[in-house]
């Protein structure tokens, strides 16, 4: 586990230098649904820091399953193929050394095609197409279709099985637009501000420098990043006076499965790398405690 100690979000001050102006009206191919090229990127924009990062494909490989893969300098599912311009597939070297479908751009409302997760005797969980829809509202102004993917549980004790699909505003589910691939997460909390596919542009790609901290004006315990996560993800939290701090990770049925943190530590914003490498895949809650501060969020490990 490793922890460090970061800058305050909401008091930051941002130098933004643009390195890549690209044009906003170019026609956008759509001939790949999920476009993977070397030297493709996607930057996007955080909501709550304020700040911008670049996914980029920096290279391919065969990996041992004998498949080709692209490489992407994510901090997860960084070995990504296309399968029949439908299915995305990453391989998972971690773990199980294999690959997991990541996303089905093709398939209707509704589909599940990761599944199952977290059985139960009455239900399970797996991952879906919570909704598609064809509109303007992207980067490059054009009607295009996406897919919103989220996680769904479905309760088999009834007839027909009831499916529910998580709401969660600030959990990472991705909307993937078609020609361009991610273009935000959790109802735009991250949108896409710039891209390079298959060596055109599109908007404006910026870099970002942060020179000054300063200390957190209120307790605040942010959504982990990535989510969903395999095997590792970054907790982040900020405290805005000394205090004595717990954080934790439980499994749904409330039992801790991990201690973070649990010391005094001194006013600041901190990150936490949590690894879930001896979990099995499924649902989470991470708590903040802080004198009297008390939060809690969800997140998924998907092997």
């Amino acid at each position: 586990m490793f922890i460090k100690r970061e800058l305050n979000t909401m008091q930051r001050l941002f130098l933004i230098f643009i390195f890549i102006t690209i044009n906003l009206f170019a026609q956008i191919d759509t001939t790949d649904y999920y476009p993977l090229h070397v030297g493709d990127k996607w930057q996007y924009y955080e909501l709550f820091t304020h700040s911008s990062y670049t996914i980029e494909v920096i290279g391919d490989t065969i990996m041992p399953n004998g498949q080709p893969y692209f490489i992407l300098t994510s901090l997860d599912r960084k070995f990504q193929r296309v399968e029949n311009n439908r299915y995305v597939y990453f391989f998972n070297e971690d773990t199980q050394n294999s690959e997991t479908i990541l996303f089905d751009v093709f398939s209707p409302k509704g589909t599940l095609f990761w599944a199952p997760l977290n059985p139960f005797p009455n239900c399970y969980s797996g991952m879906g197409i919570y909704d598609v829809g064809v509109d303007s509202d992207n980067l490059f102004g054009e009607n295009l279709e996406w897919r919103d993917i989220r996680l769904a549980t479905v309760y088999t004790n009834v007839t027909p099985p009831d499916t529910i699909w998580d709401r969660t505003v600030d959990a990472y589910w991705p909307r993937i637009t078609k020609g361009i691939g991610v273009t935000a997460f959790s109802y735009g909390m991250e949108e896409l501000i710039g891209a390079v596919i298959n060596k055109v542009g599109y908007g404006i790609l910026s870099g970002v420098k942060e020179p000054i901290n300063s200390i957190p004006s209120d307790f605040e315990l942010f959504q982990n990043y990535p989510n969903p996560f395999n095997p590792s993800t970054i907790i982040t939290f900020e405290i805005p006076k000394d205090n004595f701090v717990e954080l934790s990770v439980y499994d749904i049925l409330g039992r801790e499965v991990e201690k973070l943190v649990s010391e005094f530590k001194q006013a600041g914003r901190y990150t936490v790398d949590f690894n879930g490498n001896n979990l099995s895949s499924g649902l989470y809650i991470y708590k903040l405690k802080a004198g009297d501060y008390s939060a809690t969020k969800k997140m998924m490990l998907l092997k």
